[in-house]
């Protein structure tokens, strides 16, 4: 089966999964606009001369996209995302098309009492001033959307999505039919965990001002508004005094740190050597062994699919520390696997935080089990890849 998958190829979901779909004997394509090459997958860029792009874009290319689409006989296209890569499937009218749909897919265009945070914590937002003319344009922006959304949802023969959350949402307020969902999470890619051989385990971290004598305590998803960043790095902010025996690490994750941030970051840098923010995006092998030497992490989103990063924390043994919100709900259990707090204030996440490094060493040990177990049963990517394959091929 050749599969054409829609997509940013610079993406680690992107890479992962194009690679684990191929080892589950399938011929993969990966359709970007990017001028970006993935080892040893094939890749076709739309727009190599550009660096930056628009929606506007995708739709000045969706005839290019459906030529390529015919030149290379693609069995099934596969858009990550719903928006923009599951719309620029649709401008082609290719068929069958099975998108896999991501949290803001989906939970960026739900009514906005359900998740309030959405009025000024959105994907987009960044914390910046706003004015009349721009909060106008994002009214307008997330109706279009929506019915976008709504489009791709129609057309696609099946579409998959990483957690019950999503696969719910999608039915709720989207009216998606349940025969047209399949859930199917994104696994940990162990491989990547064994790419760095242990002897050079020093160097990789010296690269980013950490080391191997101080366990880490870590803050994997962005500062963006979206992921609570300033809740988590003024958390940190009072604890970093306290608790020098640890590594506090923040990371970008890739994406842009809001302006007003960036002082306390600098501020705290300078004071405290056991303090880092990893502001560039890192390779997944170095990310590896970052998690290796992981103790505890903080993932605290305003909503959230099937996390990559909460996967990897509990891989490797790290205590989850989240929010109460229904997607964390679904793999972490309070004081059996992690820990779940509410509500989510600087005050609550210190607390928390302060708990579990008074009783590292019991939870440690009691979580570590409880969460590798399950990640071994339920949550290795070459698993999803081969489950997926499976259902395409019944299914086609």
């Amino acid at each position: 089966m050749h599969i054409g998958i829609l997509s940013q190829a610079s993406n680690f979901h992107c890479q992962k999964w194009a690679k684990a779909l191929q080892k589950a004997g399938n011929q993969v394509t990966v359709f970007t606009l990017e001028n970006y090459d993935i080892k040893d997958v094939p890749c076709i860029s739309l727009l190599k001369n550009q660096n930056e792009w628009s929606y506007l874009d995708f739709y000045f290319t969706k005839n290019k996209l459906k030529e390529a689409i015919k030149s290379e006989k693609i069995d099934v296209l596969h858009p990550l995302h719903l928006t923009p890569y599951g719309v620029w499937g649709y401008w082609t009218d290719f068929q069958p098309m099975v998108p896999a749909a991501m949290g803001a897919d989906v939970f960026e265009y739900i009514p906005s009492q359900v998740i309030p945070e959405l009025k000024y914590r959105s994907w987009n937002d960044k914390h910046e001033k706003k004015n009349l003319v721009n909060s106008f344009k994002k009214i307008i922006l997330k109706k279009y959307h929506r019915y976008m959304v709504k489009q791709v949802t129609l057309h696609a023969k099946y579409i998959t999505a990483d957690n019950q959350t999503l696969i719910s949402a999608l039915f709720k307020y989207f009216q998606v039919p349940p025969e047209k969902l399949f859930l199917q999470r994104w696994g940990v890619d162990e491989e990547i965990f064994h790419a760095i051989p242990e002897e050079n385990y020093e160097k990789t971290l010296l690269k980013f001002g950490l080391n191997t004598s101080k366990p880490i305590i870590l803050s994997p998803r962005g500062l963006m508004p979206i992921y609570n960043g300033d809740i988590i790095l003024k958390s940190f902010e009072n604890l970093v005094k306290k608790y020098d025996q640890f590594q506090w690490v923040m990371m970008s994750a890739g994406y842009v740190i809001p302006s007003h941030l960036k002082p306390t970051i600098q501020d705290l840098e300078n004071q405290y050597a056991h303090f880092r923010c990893i502001q560039q995006q890192i390779s997944r092998e170095e990310m590896a062994v970052i998690w290796k030497h992981t103790k505890i992490f903080i993932s605290v989103p305003i909503y959230d699919g099937y996390s990559a990063a909460v996967a990897e924390g509990r891989y490797v043994g790290a205590i989850p520390i989240v929010n109460d919100i229904p997607g964390n709900r679904e793999v972490i259990q309070h004081l059996e696997n992690g820990i779940i707090f509410h509500p989510l204030n600087i005050k609550n996440l210190t607390q928390n935080l302060e708990f579990v490094i008074e009783n590292l060493e019991t939870l440690y040990e009691k979580f570590k089990i409880h969460n590798q177990n399950w990640i071994k049963k339920y949550g290795l990517l070459n698993q999803d890849a081969q489950r997926f394959t499976n259902f395409l091929t019944t299914k086609l």
